[in-house]
């Protein structure tokens, strides 16, 4: 019939799954459902760390993707094995209690020589602290005396200059007055100097011959001197 479009019907194929893929699938889906069991004797040796079973399933989510026929999974969880297992866990946690304990014991000692550190460093804090304020207030007594001995040296250099003005004006006050008269050209105006010719004596007495001169001048005024006598 014209413009009526039929639907085919097709078929829809699916990609087919590998081997090794369906054993993945089917392993993860024993990991997220199943339990976490013991370890089987291949997953012992081949090192693995965790082990998972799932009811009705014989072997375990290791050995099924690895397609291991041998796995022993349902054995080794059995009761008697269980127990064995059991023993061990407890032994091994008594063991990691007792190295708890220890090492619980190691810390408390340490903590107590960190305490005893602590309060020596608080005490040695306190001494330095004290050794500080004695440094400070020698200091300070130290300005003091400082300033002291310079005002006693002040005031006794003071006192010595005092005492030196004293000796001076003492000097000065027992030193004889000089005469600072100075006659005027008019005082002398009336005073006849004319004392008369020396005699001989009294001017070979003051020096006035000179014999070895060889002044004729001077000795012709001598001479005339002594003629007048």
């Amino acid at each position: 019939m014209s413009g009526h479009v039929t639907k085919s019907s097709q078929k829809v194929s699916k990609p087919r799954l590998n081997q090794r893929e369906v054993r993945d699938i089917r392993a993860s889906r024993i990991e997220l459902f199943g339990t976490r069991c013991l370890l089987c004797s291949n997953c012992l040796s081949f090192g693995e760390e965790s082990c998972y079973m799932f009811a009705g399933v014989r072997s375990c989510n290791h050995c099924t993707r690895r397609q291991r026929l041998s796995c022993d999974v349902l054995a080794m969880n059995t009761l008697s094995s269980l127990s064995s297992e059991f023993e061990r866990l407890r032994r091994e946690r008594r063991e990691a209690e007792d190295e708890l304990v220890r090492l619980q014991q190691e810390v408390s000692g340490k903590h107590d020589e960190f305490l005893k550190l602590q309060q020596d460093i608080s005490g040695k804090q306190g001494e330095i602290l004290q050794r500080l304020s004695k440094l400070q207030r020698l200091r300070r007594q130290e300005e003091i005396v400082r300033g002291k001995v310079g005002d006693i040296l002040r005031a006794e250099e003071e006192i010595d200059r005092e005492e030196e003005e004293e000796v001076r004006k003492e000097s000065e006050a027992q030193q004889p007055p000089t005469d600072s008269f100075v006659a005027s050209p008019s005082f002398f105006s009336g005073i006849n100097f004319d004392l008369g010719p020396l005699s001989p004596s009294t001017a070979a007495a003051l020096g006035v011959v000179d014999q070895g001169s060889g002044d004729g001048n001077h000795q012709a005024s001598i001479s005339h001197s002594g003629g007048a006598q």
